[in-house]
């Protein structure tokens, strides 16, 4: 496991605690509280090694604390949709970087599918209200769709949203039945006064 050390810098300024050793205080309470769920979302959701799921998770813890400051939050969901959304950004970040040359076994190959090419939503105007959309939903519904359309099960993005995992699959049926209708509406919108 990495581990990230920072130097604490001592200011003489009377204060006992420096800008460093608040940040790592804060740091250590969010690790605490999502460090291991998000760790396990990413290896076993996204397939990420180990040592790099560590990596990504501070990062992200880092990027969160540095950040909150400029946001408020109504609840600890709220802030638990903040800091998966930076999770999630970091994940897709770290899948576009540089690839690292890896072994794997015959039956891994077999058993991974290639990903499908993503179309670029400045192309397709359908993608692109999809996105309006999720923009417009709560943190919490935008992580439950988007964890459910990745065959992530009710527990773990119970852990995420807050909400009772045997209610999170109402919540999906109707958030999905709402976004479908509301796109539906929209497409149709679009295609009429395109004629």
């Amino acid at each position: 496991m990495c581990l990230y050390i920072y130097r604490h810098i001592t200011l003489r300024t009377g204060n006992t605690h420096t800008p460093d050793e608040r940040t790592n205080t804060e740091i250590s309470k969010v690790f605490e509280s999502y460090g291991h769920k998000l760790h396990r979302y990413a290896v076993h959701t996204w397939g990420i090694e180990q040592d790099k799921a560590w990596d990504i998770v501070y990062k992200s813890l880092y990027r969160a604390v540095e950040k909150k400051d400029a946001y408020t939050f109504e609840s600890e969901a709220k802030y638990a949709g903040f800091l998966f959304r930076i999770f999630v950004n970091e994940l897709k970040n770290s899948l576009r970087g540089p690839k690292e040359a890896t072994v794997v076994s015959l039956q891994g190959l077999e058993e991974r599918a290639p990903e499908p090419e993503m179309p670029s939503s400045a192309n397709n105007p359908q993608l692109k209200l999809l996105n309006e959309e999720l923009d417009k939903l709560e943190s919490w519904e935008r992580i439950l769709l988007l964890s459910r359309s990745q065959g992530v099960d009710y527990s773990t993005i119970s852990s995420y949203t807050g909400k009772p995992a045997f209610q999170l699959k109402v919540y999906y049926a109707r958030l999905k039945k709402r976004l479908e209708k509301k796109l539906n509406e929209k497409l149709k919108q679009s295609q009429n006064h395109g004629k």
